[in-house]
């Protein structure tokens, strides 16, 4: 059932309506509509783009990032994840590579591609924006994750 309403999340986010019922009796889709049960999913009014598709669908994640609640209000308002919401780093991964973020519970809420490899990330947790160019010198970026590089789970 788990991966029925994993493929609900997907279907609903690309802005596919979906179905779920039983498949056991002939013509299921006929069955339904003569007044068979079954669970009806509404696409979702503002569908993801094929970009965030291709990050959610097809990326295994190589690590992953725990964030603290201000990170998923900012996420929720549409902001980038900066490393003062980064509360821990697990995995090795480098810069591009597709990673996982978690509450604090360790439940999934997005994922997308990360501008640091995992030593670098590991060295900036909580740290402000002024204080990375600091710590890892000029040039770098001051966005863990870019929004635009971010899928979010249902928040």
């Amino acid at each position: 059932m788990k991966t029925k309403f994993e493929a609900e999340k997907i279907a609903t986010a690309a802005g596919t309506a979906m179905l779920i019922t039983s498949g056991k009796c002939m013509n299921p889709i006929v069955a339904i509509d003569k007044g068979k049960r079954g669970s009806f999913f509404t696409a979702n009014e503002k569908p993801v783009n094929t970009w965030k598709k291709w990050i959610f669908c097809h990326l295994d994640p190589s690590g992953v990032l725990t964030v603290d609640q201000g990170a998923i209000k900012a996420f929720e308002v549409g902001k980038s994840l900066l490393a003062t919401g980064v509360v821990a780093v697990v995995g090795m991964f480098d810069r591009g590579d597709t990673v996982a973020i978690v509450d604090e519970n360790g439940i999934e809420i997005a994922r997308g591609l990360i501008n640091y490899g995992a030593d670098e990330a590991k060295i900036i947790i909580g740290c402000k924006n002024e204080e990375i160019e600091y710590i890892l010198g000029n040039g770098v970026c001051s966005v863990v994750m870019h929004r635009n590089d971010m899928v979010l789970r249902c928040l």
